[in-house]
């Protein structure tokens, strides 16, 4: 029973000896980390802004529709941008990728006017990616502009299941798609 009594006073004060000390260790661990937190938290995606302006109003099908895009950002460098694939559109410009550089004013330069043509009247997204080079890592951002052709109500319809949870609210559940 002694022996035993000494096993805990003995283990007793070589913890308190230890957490003593490892106190101040764990308390300048702990500030490094929230500093290394603050430094590497960033906002998704790249620091990319678009504007644009669809120039072609009130466009019906087979017409041809024409879409000024512009990029800017607080990095200059260049902004490489790529279309996605288009749904039911055509593409009347032959080219799907741009490079959009900075001029010696500071602004980046105007990329060419997108030319699409939709077959049936609708509302279409055309996807654009652009990407750009910041502090040796290549950040994308994808970008999305709706576009409606003729005259008629665009009826949105779901592509998934709506179900209502516990609490009333709608949700729309949508089956998995597997990623190329």
């Amino acid at each position: 029973m002694k022996n035993f009594n000494l096993h805990i006073i003995i283990f007793g004060a070589f913890s308190l000896l230890m957490g003593c000390g490892s106190g101040v260790d764990v308390a300048s661990s702990e500030e490094s980390s929230k500093a290394d937190l603050k430094h590497n938290y960033q906002k998704p995606g790249a620091p990319i802004e678009m504007t644009y302006k669809v120039l072609t109003q009130a466009a019906q099908a087979g017409d041809e529709v024409e879409i000024e895009v512009s990029f800017d950002s607080p990095v200059k460098s260049t902004i490489s941008t790529k279309l996605n694939p288009l749904k039911n559109m055509s593409l009347v410009n032959d080219k799907t990728s741009w490079q959009s550089h900075v001029a010696k004013s500071g602004e980046f330069e105007s990329l060419p006017n997108l030319k699409l043509k939709a077959q049936a009247d609708g509302l279409y997204y055309v996807t654009l990616v652009a990407s750009i080079e910041v502090d040796g890592n290549v950040q994308s951002k994808p970008f999305v502009i709706p576009i409606k052709v003729g005259k008629g109500n665009v009826n949105l319809e779901s592509s998934g299941e709506i179900i209502v949870d516990e609490s009333g609210n709608k949700l729309i559940v949508h089956k998995a798609e597997k990623g190329e």
